[in-house]
């Protein structure tokens, strides 16, 4: 199963112990709904967290993706 992720937040602050508080952080959506996505694909037994670790990019078919 793959799709896009689209989000809102909201936050409200009733109390803080300092002034500086009560604002809150700056909060946005990117304008590309491409950049966020997500994959659910059934896990395998042999599959470990070092395994996954090593090979998610092979597992989501981004093998000749850019790499960060």
């Amino acid at each position: 199963m793959e799709g896009l992720i689209g989000w809102t937040d909201e936050q409200v602050i009733l109390a803080a112990t300092s002034p500086l508080l009560m604002d809150g952080p700056e909060s946005f959506q990117d304008a590309d709904p491409v950049k966020y996505i997500f994959a659910m694909l059934r896990a395998q037994e042999e599959w470990t967290c070092e395994w996954l670790r090593d090979n998610w990019r092979q597992l989501l078919e981004l093998e000749g993706a850019a790499q960060k």
